[in-house]
């Protein structure tokens, strides 16, 4: 127990110079575009994102470390006395992966069971960027009388990083990557 915090120190101390110098080249992930509609009888959204990885976070990807980034959409019913209901919660989780010996970047779909191989990065983050058709929930959960909405975010998953990254993620803005959330007027008819 007390060498395995001894470890986790002698990790933090080493890598501390690293951490403080990708604090000045923060990535970002951003919503451009999307819309939320009805398809079928299912809620769907559909956006456009843009994912740029901090120095950091870079760096961890092509050391092997693998990156978990997660879009998180939820169905809201519009309140005017409350605050808004979360109706459902639906997520698209992929993990970015680098392979050094192969020279390959790895897309895994998580939510899905797939994969996908790249000969570098860009061609991997523009797959990302494409959040189409996601499946929120079924109309069964609306009813007529009701305004909703839907929200979208992406974020990379800091709980997924290797136990000795957490604590630094936790307090460098090079690892607090999001984009906040973006909302869409659901437009619908029973």
């Amino acid at each position: 127990m007390i060498a395995g915090r001894r470890l986790m120190l002698y990790c933090v101390v080493l890598a501390w110079p690293a951490w403080s110098t990708a604090s000045n080249d923060n990535g970002a992930f951003q919503i451009h575009d999307g819309r939320a509609f009805v398809e079928e009888r299912e809620i769907r959204v559909t956006a456009q994102l843009s994912h740029t990885l901090s120095e950091a976070a870079l760096k961890a990807l092509q050391n092997g470390v693998a990156l978990e980034v997660i879009a998180e959409a939820e169905l809201v019913r519009k309140r005017a006395l409350w605050w808004d209901e979360v109706l459902i919660t639906t997520s698209r989780r992929l993990l970015l992966e680098y392979h050094a010996l192969a020279n390959q970047y790895v897309l895994r779909n998580l939510t899905r069971g797939t994969s996908q191989t790249f000969r570098s990065l860009s061609p991997m983050l523009n797959e990302i960027n494409d959040v189409r058709a996601l499946l929120i929930g079924s109309t069964s959960l609306l009813t007529n009388d009701e305004s909703y909405h839907v929200r979208l975010r992406a974020r990379l998953d800091i709980e997924s990083l290797p136990a000795p990254l957490r604590p630094m993620a936790y307090v460098s803005d090079a690892w607090q990557l999001s984009s906040g959330w973006r909302n869409w007027v659901l437009q619908w008819q029973k």
